[in-house]
């Protein structure tokens, strides 16, 4: 289920900020649970963006929460993450865009070596190339808060890194269709 409203356009500065909630709960079948059975889940969302009395900066925020359903797994398990972002449009073709991120999956979770708690920010610059085609640079930092090493991962899929902040610098075009 999910529900989501935009303020008019008579609503002065604030017209076209928006509010979503979505509900799911169903089966992920891609986590397996004890003895195979695949584990129940339900997910949580509320996200909103924000215009402001500054016409080129938006504010947005959402937050995230899953648990699975103790009904079919042996015991209950939950992650959640927010985030806080700002956008600025610097002209027509170009965005500068600033991200926080704070995620917590669950508890349980570190003795197999995943975080518990992960601040990230990422920092992107956009710019639009032509109709349709877009170029972006993207810094992003992520931080393990709990002193672990999850980073600097040696195998695929494993939480076995050697590093407590990984940095990132990626190049991106994409053509919309």
């Amino acid at each position: 289920a999910s529900v989501s409203y935009t303020a008019p356009t008579n609503m002065g500065w604030i017209s076209g900020s928006s509010v979503y909630g979505c509900i799911i709960n169903g089966v992920n079948s891609g986590s397996p649970s004890a003895g195979g059975v695949t584990a129940g889940q339900t997910s949580y969302y509320l996200g909103s963006t924000l215009s402001t009395p500054y016409q080129k900066l938006k504010l947005g925020a959402s937050y995230d929460y899953v648990s699975n359903n103790k009904h079919y797994t042996a015991t209950k398990g939950y992650a959640w993450a927010a985030d806080a972002y700002a956008l600025i449009s610097v002209d027509d073709k170009t965005t500068l865009n600033l991200r926080a991120e704070y995620a917590v999956p669950n508890a349980n979770t570190k003795a197999s070596g995943v975080p518990s708690q992960v601040l990230a920010l990422t920092a992107t610059a956009q710019y639009d190339l032509w109709k349709n085609v877009v170029s972006r640079l993207e810094l992003r930092w992520d931080h393990s808060l709990d002193g672990g090493r999850e980073f600097g991962t040696t195998s695929v899929g494993q939480f076995t890194g050697t590093l407590a902040n990984s940095y990132e610098l990626i190049g991106s075009l994409v053509y919309k269709f």
